[in-house]
């Protein structure tokens, strides 16, 4: 299960009000939508990777691919939301050792009526830099202002289980703008969903 945690680092400071300036240009591949259903248009995981017609049959392969959902709902603080936990890598590490991620799909909505002013900068990162501006590879804002807004983010990101052991992997990171309310009030949520391969042996993408 992924987890959400507090941060202290200021992400519209890093990002000096210029996020299209920042991060990797071969990540920065982000398509973002006005939602009004609270419901995301759910890519098919065949879509992302293509699996030939013996996949079914578990023993014959050496990767499985996954899809994960998670939700989170927050204060009007900075927070980062850890895509794969320490638990899950360990896990996984005892059967594969490469990691791609194809797609991380997320839904973000207000808890509050239409029209207030509520910009979320959000970004994606790599979480092996220690230092935030170095590990940005996509940044962008998100207005709630008239309701949900949905991002498919379509990172290509391949790693070792071996390297992912000390810094967790893809972290969204979301810093919202001060909109008013009493401390402590849920302002708004994510809805998450991410699919990825795991790989035994060499690193195969597609």
């Amino acid at each position: 299960m992924a987890v959400s945690v507090s941060v202290s680092e200021s992400l519209r400071s890093v990002l000096k009000g210029s996020p299209c300036d920042v991060g990797q240009e071969e990540y920065r591949v982000v398509h973002l939508a006005r939602k009004g259903d609270n419901k995301w248009d759910k890519l098919p995981v065949d879509q992302i990777y293509k699996e030939p017609l013996l996949s079914g049959l578990n023993f014959l392969s050496n990767y499985k691919i996954k899809s994960v959902k998670e939700e989170f709902h927050f204060t009007d603080k900075q927070h980062d939301v850890y895509l794969l936990t320490r638990e899950d890598i360990r896990r996984h590490k005892k059967k594969y050792d490469f990691l791609h991620i194809g797609l991380v799909q997320a839904l973000v909505f207000p808890f509050h009526s239409a029209g207030i002013d509520h910009r979320i900068m959000a970004c994606l990162r790599d979480a092996k830099h220690p230092n935030m501006e170095n590990s940005i590879l996509a940044a962008f804002e998100i207005n709630l202002s008239y309701g949900d807004m949905e991002f498919n983010w379509f990172p290509n990101f391949s790693v070792s289980l071996s390297d992912l052991l000390n810094s967790n992997g893809l972290v969204i990171t979301v810093e919202p703008n001060d909109i008013g309310c009493l401390d402590g009030t849920i302002t708004f949520g994510i809805s998450y969903r991410m699919c990825y391969k795991l790989m035994k042996g060499c690193l195969q993408k597609s």
